[in-house]
């Protein structure tokens, strides 16, 4: 019977599609009922058609998922289809029926048809294997890509004009690639992230809109006030706020883009992650690249010196990228983890305190991605147990209580 490719070594949602094969480092999966999974999420961002588990699918395709994404206050994670939430629910970003915290995961609904899920700011997107999308959460600027609701307890369906392969939310709006190859965006749009060609301040989307006329879109991340996407067959595109230098453009660049503008002239990206002022994308031969703002040292360069075009990290091959706020992680082809930046809330998993300006490798390897929040991360091993470190004064660790961590500790979900 033939396998499945796993997500982080080819573009799952095109692959799907029919419209791209994989590379020649696919690693093949035996279907779910083998007993083995395949990785979809992001990092706080999550992104898109696969990538470094950083992708979503539609059509499920009978696909095992196990993912975990982190955000601002709260994280979810994906287990058989089965979604499961934690932290801060102020606004109901755990779609849990009310607005209490948890410190400890709780089951989403009765579905067990989920196969991506991301997490923002105070709302949550999460998408089914059938191509729908489903928000819930706070819907201030329209996160949520419904009018007229807000604090929205549940999830709720977001009307798309055709099924989604993948999502994206890291702040206050969202992102949707179609299987069609048309991307779709809603929320705010103060910053030009909507890539709408309009003039600032813009308007705040409540349902989705359009970005350009393209229909070649591979992959895309959504950061705080900006995004950065692939398009075929590897060309690198950003948008939004670039007041930190995030979008990559060059020395004599705008501080805000407000419709995609390429970043170079290559072609060979595999993938992107947006954060709040810095970006990194992955290249042909799995090369880490990044560019922006580094105050904490999060571009992994050694120092604190911005970048207004995307620079080389170390010579080591990854496979997968993440990064919210100040701080980035990364799995090597080792699957080894590695982290580097804004280390105070110990975030880094690496049992202190400290910033690194270099990537600095996490103690225990064995594992098959990560995800990056704001102030904590959260990652999963090889044996889709889930482990988290940094901040946790809402519960967002979901470790049962509400201590902070500097080294990564099992999350227990049900079945564990």
């Amino acid at each position: 019977m033939p396998g499945h490719p796993r997500p982080g070594r080819c573009w799952l949602g095109l692959w799907a599609a029919g419209l791209l094969a994989c590379s020649e480092v696919t690693e093949v999966l035996a279907p779910a009922d083998e007993g083995v999974s395949t990785t979809i999420g992001s990092g706080g961002s999550g992104t898109t058609t696969g990538s470094g588990g950083s992708g979503g699918a539609g059509g499920g395709g009978g696909l095992a998922t196990f993912v975990v994404d982190a955000g601002n206050d709260h994280s979810c994670a994906i287990r058989g289809g089965e979604l499961y939430c934690w932290g801060g629910n102020q606004r109901g970003t755990l779609g849990l029926g009310d607005s209490q915290n948890r410190l400890s995961p709780e089951r989403v609904g009765s579905l067990s048809s989920w196969v991506q899920v991301v997490t923002a700011a105070d709302h949550t997107c999460a998408l089914r294997d059938d191509g729908s999308v489903w928000c819930f959460g706070a819907n201030d600027v329209g996160e949520l890509g419904t009018a007229g609701v807000n604090d929205v307890l549940s999830p709720l369906a977001v009307s798309l004009p055709g099924a989604a392969l993948g999502i994206s939310s890291e702040a206050a709006f969202s992102c949707a690639l179609l299987d069609s190859g048309a991307l779709y965006c809603w929320g705010e749009n103060i910053e030009g992230m909507l890539a709408q060609d309009d003039d600032y301040p813009g308007e705040n989307q409540f349902t989705p809109v359009r970005v350009a006329d393209f229909t070649d879109w591979m992959q895309v991340d959504t950061g705080q006030g900006h995004a950065c996407a692939l398009r075929l067959p590897g060309t690198l595109w950003c948008w939004g706020r670039n007041t930190g230098e995030q979008l990559g453009l060059g020395d004599d660049a705008l501080d805000q883009y407000r419709f995609p503008q390429q970043v170079g002239e290559l072609d060979d990206w595999t993938e992107v992650d947006a954060g709040q002022n810095h970006s990194c994308g992955l290249r042909a031969g799995s090369e880490l690249w990044c560019w922006g703002e580094n105050t904490h040292g999060n571009l992994g360069t050694g120092d604190p010196a911005k970048q207004t075009s995307p620079v080389r990290v170390d010579t080591r091959q990854y496979r997968q990228i993440s990064l919210d706020t100040f701080h980035t992680c990364a799995i090597d082809m080792a699957d080894d983890l590695w982290c580097w930046g804004r280390n105070v809330e110990g975030q880094l998993g690496l049992g202190d305190t400290i910033d690194r300006a270099l990537p600095t490798k996490v103690p225990v390897g064995g594992w098959d991605q990560v995800s990056v929040g704001r102030f904590h991360t959260c990652a999963q091993k090889l044996d889709h147990t889930v482990w988290c470190t940094g901040r946790n004064e809402l519960g967002e660790l979901g470790v049962g209580d509400g201590d902070r961590r500097s080294e990564f500790s099992q999350v227990w979900l049900p079945g564990d």
